[in-house]
Order: structure tokens, then C-alpha cells, then sequence
């Protein structure tokens, strides 16, 4: 048996690499070697099947990291609670916006509510301010965890980027 690599338009790539590329056409491909997944330009921007692109609705602004809930327009705004919770924000690219609604992405938590992540800590959108995640020591199912911390980081005001498993919610 030989060895044949994947078929890759762009090969395997960090994320940064794949941010900088230009001039690519729709269907091409890349494996992304941060997050692990192979990701298709849709014409606009880079994605994968862990994520879905929106445009936002212009009343925030929003940074990797952001979480973000859809508003009845189909489009994106920081999140203000649970209930409405979408994702997470893991790349902006010409306007759009790649929402993470699973897997391991970069959060931004809130400097003042966490001053510290650890490893295994559930991180929660109901006690932080709008957008951001903070560390929940007593989760419960009503209380809006989108995910768990992958690494323990010591923050740095106002808000900094951890890894988080992030859990999958339903897009409505």
C-alpha cells in the first residue's frame, strides 16, 4: 500500500496561514491545523462543519471570542443571555462572521467575573456581561453553560481567550 496525501487545494495550514491566504476560489480547500478540521471557502469565507456564517446586525462590536446570539433578521448581535445563545465567534473575514456551535475555540471571559480559568471549568453566559463567559462554579441546567475550559489561563483585563470545549446548541 502507498501513501497518497489528501487531496488539499491549500494543504494543511495554521490559522493564521489560512487567514492570510487571498485570491481563493469557492469549494477550495485547507486542513486547519489549530482547530483540526478541514475547512471549504465558501466564496466569502473560510468554514467547517463545526460552524455556520452571519453577517452582524451592526448594533455591537464584535471580536473573536464573542458570543453571540441570532436576531429575527438572521443576523448576529453580542449575546445577552442564554435563551438565545448561538455560538461563538472564530473568525471574522470581509463582514462575515464564522460562528462556532461546536467544538474546541477560542472564548473571551470577562477579566472582572474570572480572574483566573482552570482546566474542567464550566464557563457561563448568564453571569458575565454581554458577549463574554465567565466560570460558573455551581452549573446547573438552568444557568447556561455554553462549554468547559481546555486550559487554565491567568487573565488580563478587560477580557482575554481561553480554549473551551464549546457544546452544541440548536440554530433556530
Amino acid at each position: 500500500m502507498s501513501y497518497k496525501p489528501l487531496p488539499f487545494t491549500y494543504g494543511s495550514l495554521t490559522l493564521s496561514q489560512i487567514n492570510a491566504l487571498t485570491g481563493m476560489s469557492q469549494g477550495e480547500t485547507v486542513y486547519n491545523t489549530e482547530w483540526n478540521v478541514i475547512e471549504v471557502y465558501s466564496g466569502n469565507v473560510w468554514t467547517n462543519d463545526q460552524c455556520a456564517i452571519f453577517q452582524s446586525d451592526g448594533t455591537d462590536t464584535i471580536d473573536v471570542g464573542n458570543m453571540v446570539e441570532q436576531n429575527t433578521s438572521g443576523t448576529i448581535r453580542l449575546n445577552t443571555g442564554y435563551a438565545d445563545w448561538l455560538g461563538v465567534v472564530a473568525r471574522i473575514q470581509s463582514g462575515y462572521y464564522t460562528v462556532a456551535f461546536t467544538g474546541k475555540y477560542d472564548v473571551l471571559v470577562d477579566d472582572n467575573t474570572s480572574a483566573s480559568v482552570t482546566n474542567g471549568d464550566a464557563l457561563s453566559t448568564n453571569i458575565a456581561p454581554d458577549g463574554l463567559v465567565a466560570v460558573n462554579a455551581s452549573p446547573a441546567s438552568s444557568t447556561g453553560i455554553v462549554g468547559y475550559c481546555c486550559e487554565t489561563k491567568n487573565g488580563s483585563s478587560p477580557s482575554y481567550l481561553v480554549k473551551c470545549a464549546v457544546q452544541t446548541v440548536e440554530i433556530y
